[in-house]
């Protein structure tokens, strides 16, 4: 069961934070007259909405019909709620025929709950997690004689509260911690678990609400993760994974919206000597996406490290950092500025690393491409990798190679003070495609000279100091390199603005440059 958590700074660290939208035990009795409508107004049989119910978003799990997704209910039509499914107001989720994906996860690209006017039969719950507050905290829970059940002489538990938890955060005799409603038996909440003994009392307990940091969640488990909202976080450790297929993703003001720059959530590390977002060893297949994490001033701070080969991390951005990204395995879109090494190790394609000691470290048999290396002291310092169509500009040193067995394509080296690209002395080492201006070429070693690096005598780029690498029409310089052969020429980067931009599959072996809007550092 996929159990999402809400985080927010305006939360607390009492709210339950957490929603089953995979719970078994929706009830399905939802319908509508006007489904395709953007402002729908839905009914139960079994619930009568209500006042407490305005501002949380409704939940429906799809059939064949009805849109699977998060519908904020905006007011009432007696005791039906008139939800937001206008198109960029609700989020809906993925939806999936075979291998097409139909719809992406994320806001509604398309109007209404469901493909059709008159629906019925739907499979509901109100998420209360999306909100600040929680939908009701107490301090009276009871145990039932059936332990795994539990009533509030102050609160009637009903039909929307299914899939919800309640964080029960003090009481004697009771054990503590984050339960998931998974029924209703009159009055009272059946629970995933006993909290505690037949007749225990007194319990404070909270039902939804966001919590206020990621470690106020539980994101051991498996399939499940969290949604943070943009916001400063300070943090010794952000999210430190041990779970499987867990995720972490930052949004703005929809879930799924991919913020750009600072719109993404902010994790400040407070203490020396830590990683603020990281993964278990053993923790594979999980995601972690639209994040910044800053070093604060603080040394030896390592914004994201993940240990084994199977997790991914995308678009997001790690600043003043002693490692900025260890990704293991994928990483995409990533920026890393002023870090004393940008990114250690992984196969990592359309990121940049802006004023880093060293821009990208790569050990052996690693795969690097379409990336950018501005300003650091070491662009990309290689060893028996494959680094393709790269570019390090105004460096120390654009490339070197650290190890035998290494191969250069594509690639760019530019305004570098000492060396464009240093071999080392090193055998057996592949140039094809590569251009040099404004830099010493290379430092040679055996075999190096596959495919002579083109010595420019005009600046290739655009407008390189606005961060627009594509590739410009001066004779001496980019037009040289447009189209050329080996694998892959560098063609026509688009220009290095936003996230908007389609990157390597807007065309062509087209390069895709992460935002730069948030500044150096920001």
């Amino acid at each position: 069961m996929a159990k999402w958590f809400e985080v927010r700074t305006d939360g607390t660290s009492t709210n339950s934070g957490g929603f089953d939208k995979d719970s078994n035990n929706l009830i399905s009795d939802l319908f509508t007259s006007t489904g395709t409508s953007s402002t729908p107004i839905v009914s139960s049989n079994s619930y009568s909405f209500r006042n407490e119910d305005i501002g949380h978003w409704l939940y429906i799990r799809s059939t064949s019909i009805w849109r699977s997704g998060f519908y904020q209910i905006t007011g009432l039509a007696g005791t039906s709620a008139v939800v937001n499914a206008g198109i960029g107001s609700c989020v809906k989720i993925s939806s999936v025929s075979g291998f097409q994906v139909l719809s992406p996860f994320g806001p509604a690209t398309v109007a209404g709950v469901g493909t059709s006017g008159f629906i019925t039969s739907g499979q509901w719950a109100i998420d209360y997690t999306q909100s600040a507050t929680a939908r009701t905290t107490a301090n009276d829970l009871i145990v039932s004689s059936t332990v795994t059940r539990v009533y509030s002489p102050s609160y009637i538990f009903s039909n929307s509260d299914i899939g919800n938890s309640i964080k029960i955060y003090s009481g004697t005799g009771w054990t503590l911690g984050l339960y998931y409603i998974t029924g209703i038996a009159g009055t009272m909440a059946n629970i995933s678990a006993s909290p505690g003994i037949a007749g225990t009392s007194g319990a404070s307990f909270s039902l939804g609400g966001a919590v206020n940091h990621p470690n106020f969640t539980t994101i051991g488990q498996q399939d499940g993760g969290m949604f943070v909202r943009a916001g400063t976080y300070t943090t010794t450790s952000a999210g430190h994974v041990s779970g499987n297929r867990v995720f972490i993703w930052g949004y703005n003001s929809l879930r799924g919206d991919a913020p750009k720059g600072d719109d993404r959530p902010l994790f400040l590390a407070t203490i020396p000597n830590s990683t603020v977002i990281a993964a278990a060893p053993a923790a594979i297949m999980n995601s972690f996406a639209y994040l910044r994490v800053s070093g604060n001033g603080f040394t030896n701070v390592n914004a994201f490290n993940f240990s084994n080969s199977r997790n991914q991390i995308m678009f997001c951005k790690a600043s003043d950092c002693n490692v900025g990204f260890n990704p293991s395995n994928m990483g995409l879109f990533l920026e890393a500025y002023n870090c004393i090494t940008g990114f250690s190790g992984g196969a990592v394609y359309g990121c940049v690393a802006v004023g880093c000691t060293t821009g990208f470290s790569l050990g052996l048999g690693l795969n690097c491409g379409y990336n950018i290396a501005i300003g650091c002291t070491t662009g990309f310092s290689t060893a028996d990798s494959v680094v393709h169509n790269c570019i390090a500009h105004n460096c120390v040193t654009g490339f070197v190679n650290n190890n035998l067995g290494h191969c250069y394509v594509s690639c760019i080296g530019s305004s570098c003070r000492t060396y464009a690209f240093n071999v080392n002395g090193l055998w057996n080492t592949r140039f094809i495609s590569c251009a040099s201006f404004a830099s010493t070429n290379y430092s040679t070693g055996g075999y190096a000279d596959w495919d002579l690096i083109t010595n420019l005598t005009q600046i290739p780029f655009v407008d390189p100091n606005n961060f627009d690498f594509r590739l410009n029409d001066l004779p001496g310089g980019g037009a040289l390199l447009k189209g050329r052969g080996g694998y892959g020429g560098i063609i026509n980067m688009p220009q290095s603005v936003s996230f908007e931009d389609p990157g390597i599959l807007q065309g062509s072996r087209k390069i895709f440059f992460p935002n730069m809007s948030g500044g150096i550092g920001g």
